[in-house]
């Protein structure tokens, strides 16, 4: 877009003002840090009237920082997208039956209705019923724990087999769930020492640079030569590379799902000589395997297998599954058929 200069002149002087106030601000505090380069920079191309090099300084400088806060958001959500609950609705227990109704209707105190391989929105007591539910986002464990009335069960969770009422102690924001999400989004944010002897280092340099500045002005008397000292900011570089790679870091690990709750703790890991593993299924895919098969009188082992197939091919806990895929791979009868004796 074309605009008449006036127009980006003035535009230009706007968008000046925030660099400039944050680098008064930040001297005013008794501190030269970044800031006040950058507000120099700025400021020192107004003075020559080069309104073009000064937008251009600040597009920079935006840029940067816009790359930053995407890194950052994009390590947010992958943290916390495994565990956010995409539940939308609800079965509502009535007096008149169980209604279908959107989640943000609930309230503390209603019942609902949770069936088999549904995720439990909220927190609650059973009232009814009775499940296995799959608590492993909660604790780590990978096997099911059994819930029947008068037991707490939690959002995030997932109902392996059964079918349970539960009576809504927390609604979907207040939740045991939603705290660890929130908690993984702050602790993402603790800086790494690397980073913060990075931020120092940084500012370090900014009175080099001012140094040069001045010194290149007395000794060749050209203002563009000097200004083009303030522009060659190594220091900018410095202070937002090592969180962008920190950043990228703890984004690569979650996309492996390794959850890492800050660069503090990446730092750490560099200097551990021991790993502890306290929860079964770390180390494991945490699903049963069927290794053997022993037969007591009659039977055979295909015969023990076949008939414990068909009868729990209709279950989905983990066990059952486990039984029906180790008969499956031995390939030698079909679970088509029913068993029938």
């Amino acid at each position: 877009m074309f605009l008449p200069a006036p127009i980006r002149t003035a535009i230009t002087l706007y968008r000046s003002a925030k660099y400039i106030k944050k680098a008064l601000k930040t001297l005013w505090n008794g501190k030269l840090t970044v800031d006040v380069l950058d507000g120099a920079s700025v400021v020192a191309c107004l003075c020559q009237r080069k309104f073009k090099t000064a937008a251009t300084v600040m597009f920079m400088l935006r840029i940067s920082g816009l790359l930053e806060e995407y890194t950052h958001a994009r390590t947010k959500a992958v943290l916390t997208d495994s565990l956010a609950i995409k539940t939308d609705r609800v079965w509502l227990v009535t007096d008149d039956g169980d209604v279908l109704i959107p989640i943000e209707n609930l309230r503390v105190g209603d019942k609902i209705r949770v069936q088999t391989g549904k995720v439990i929105p909220v927190d609650g007591v059973v009232a009814d019923g009775e499940a296995t539910v799959n608590e492993s986002s909660m604790t780590g464990e990978p096997l099911p724990v059994l819930k029947r009335e008068g037991i707490s069960v939690y959002a995030g969770t997932v109902i392996e087999e059964g079918s349970i009422v539960v009576t809504v102690r927390q609604l979907a924001s207040n939740t045991k769930i939603s705290k660890i999400i929130e908690l993984i989004g702050n602790s993402e944010e603790l800086k790494a020492g690397v980073q913060s002897r990075a931020e120092t280092l940084a500012d370090r340099i900014v009175p080099f640079s001012f140094i040069g500045f001045f010194a290149t002005l007395i000794f060749t008397k050209n203002i563009t030569r000097a200004v083009s000292l303030l522009m060659v900011d190594y220091s900018c570089a410095i202070k937002l590379s090592t969180p962008i790679a920190v950043i990228s870091a703890v984004k690569e690990a979650a996309d492996n799902d390794i959850t890492i709750k800050g660069g503090k703790y990446l730092e750490a890991f560099a200097n551990a000589d021991t790993i502890v593993f306290d929860k079964t299924g770390t180390l494991t895919n945490a699903e049963p395997v069927l290794e053997k098969v022993v037969a007591f009188g009659d039977y055979t082992e295909d015969e023990v297998l076949r008939i414990s197939a068909c009868l729990e091919e209709h279950f989905p806990h983990s066990v059952a599954n486990a039984v029906v895929i180790g008969a499956e791979k031995r390939r030698n009868f079909s679970l088509r058929g029913a068993y029938r004796g």
